[in-house]
């Protein structure tokens, strides 16, 4: 592990008194590995300690997944998830980096191609402690995958236009499947699975944009 020094992790440490650690995890094709988050996250009223990050662009919790292709119903019905879901491939290029504090955990996918592709995607999924969830678009070359946020176990979701809005509050699963038409890139969501945590403050905000910051620096 190492200590990121920088404007980043000088914030998170002014909150937290701690300083972020950062961690690459080695994964193959359709892959994954269990991760300590450092603080109990809850996730549509479920609390969890740990979550599994797969290569193929999402977080499950309870158990690991391997599964490379991106159907509604699997995202339904299988363990509750928050995904940017496609058939990456990190054995041939990139990495995942794992970046956590005592309020945030973040998986930073870097220049991740797709199985037998050499386009490059990257982004960034991060888990508060408040409950808050935000994914980052920094740059995806791929077109045909799913993007959401999935309670699991069967429950019914809805599919929605994640391009009209950054903010979204939600009970339930919801998701947008693409097919030739992303047009996330250079965007930011939060999604908010517990109805009493507040809307993001003007820190928070700020937070967000800090790990921006982090996940271009650490593209490059």
């Amino acid at each position: 592990m190492k200590v990121i020094k920088n404007i980043f992790c000088l914030f998170v440490f002014m909150l937290s008194s701690q300083q972020a650690m950062a961690t690459i995890i080695n994964l193959s094709d359709d892959d994954f590995s269990e991760q300590t988050i450092g603080f109990d996250f809850t996730f549509f009223g479920q609390t969890y300690n740990s979550v599994f990050v797969g290569s193929n662009g999402y977080l499950t919790f309870g158990s690991g997944n391997t599964d490379f292709t991106e159907s509604v119903s699997e995202f339904l019905d299988e363990q509750a998830r928050i995904a940017v879901w496609d058939d990456f491939n990190p054995a041939t290029g990139g990495n995942i980096e794992v970046i956590k504090s005592a309020t945030f955990f973040s998986a930073v996918y870097s220049n991740i191609p797709q199985f037998s592709n050499s386009d490059s995607n990257s982004f960034s999924i991060s888990l508060f402690q408040n409950g808050l969830i935000e994914i980052m678009f920094s740059s995806l070359n791929t077109n045909d995958l799913l993007v959401g946020i999935s309670t699991g176990g069967g429950r019914t979701g809805s599919s929605v236009d994640l391009s009209t809005r950054g903010a979204w509050n939600t009970t339930t699963s919801i998701y947008e499947q693409f097919s030739g038409n992303f047009d996330l890139n250079q965007r930011t969501l939060t999604f908010n699975t517990a109805v009493d945590v507040p809307e993001p403050s003007s820190i928070a905000i700020l937070a967000f944009g800090l790990i921006g910051l982090m996940s271009r620096r650490l593209i490059k």
